[in-house]
């Protein structure tokens, strides 16, 4: 475990670089800057000094001078939003995202393995086949359109909550359930899945021949094991969650992460780009070890196995 974890740290600084440098070539490569974006049209002596300004006259300059400002912690001034810096803006943002992501994720994991587990307890039954209409609409079915279909239903036709608010705690039920229906279907698949692999193996007939109740022997025994595939997906659909989703957001006026992304793309702003995609591969690194923590604890002979 802990030679696991001290590769990872290595790694986990390599892998951050990879992504800025793929990050930036891409940003360099694509037509447009940010001081032509949104139609504006400088003339050149006024787009130079202010390239000069951001230190963004010479690219790899500008690289190495980013990259550095990053290991400080630093994520430099957004072109956009003249007045905020880019960790003004993430620290403001990012909360909101990580807030309705993680209630979009307790809510898939917790209907996700429910559902997967009765269907699989319960095989070829009416609970099996809603489990698997479930798992089909949340894969198949757009974030927009279900985000569309709870405004309606909650704003419109129940009139429970008012429309494009942000306000209270309970504005947050709308953008997690709309989020959570995606992870939700895959986790009820990979559950459904694995609970019928491990139902069937020797060791629960050994459990059930004891005289073990049916509950302890799902619970105990069966789910554990079935919950490694859903572990796999639980990393990089948490932080996917977590930094907030465009559609979801824009639908339900979520002052998230993904809104600012978006916008910063549009606008060429080459700082808060190379920070939010920081920001998103950091979460997604960090989740992948807390998995593979998790795996360790749940299964010791991936421990045993490792090198």
């Amino acid at each position: 475990m802990i030679r696991m974890l001290l590769g990872r740290l290595i790694q986990f600084p390599l892998i951050l670089w990879a992504i800025y440098t793929i990050t930036f070539v891409m940003i360099i490569a694509v037509p447009g800057n940010p001081f032509q974006a949104a139609g504006r049209k400088l003339n050149p002596a006024t787009e130079s000094a202010l390239r000069r300004r951001y230190g963004m006259d010479d690219n790899w300059r500008f690289y190495a001078s980013y990259l550095n400002r990053f290991v400080r912690g630093d994520l430099g001034q957004s072109l956009q939003y003249e007045r905020w810096t880019c960790n003004e803006i993430i620290g403001a943002s990012l909360p909101v995202s990580m807030a309705v992501g993680g209630a979009a994720i307790l809510i898939a994991l917790a209907g996700g393995l429910l559902l997967g587990t009765a269907g699989a307890v319960y095989r070829r039954s009416l609970i099996d086949y809603l489990s698997l209409a479930i798992a089909v609409i949340g894969i198949s079915v757009p974030t927009f359109v279900i985000g569309a279909v709870l405004l309606v239903l909650f704003s419109v036709t129940w009139r429970l909550l008012p429309v494009g608010t942000w306000e209270s705690p309970v504005d947050l039920l709308r953008p997690a359930l709309a989020l959570s229906l995606v992870p939700m279907a895959y986790i009820t698949r990979l559950t459904r899945l694995g609970m019928i692999e491990i139902m069937s193996s020797d060791y629960i007939r050994t459990a059930r021949a004891k005289g073990l109740s049916p509950a302890r022997v799902i619970f105990r025994h069966a789910l554990p094991n079935a919950c490694l595939p859903v572990l796999s997906y639980l990393g990089p659909a948490t932080a996917s969650a977590m930094t907030g989703s465009f559609v979801v957001e824009r639908v339900f006026n979520v002052p998230g992460l993904g809104v600012h992304f978006v916008n910063s793309v549009l606008n060429r702003d080459q700082m808060l780009i190379l920070a939010t995609v920081l920001v998103y591969s950091a979460l997604i690194v960090a989740m992948n070890l807390l998995v593979d923590i998790a795996y360790r604890l749940l299964d010791p002979r991936m421990a045993e196995a490792a090198p």
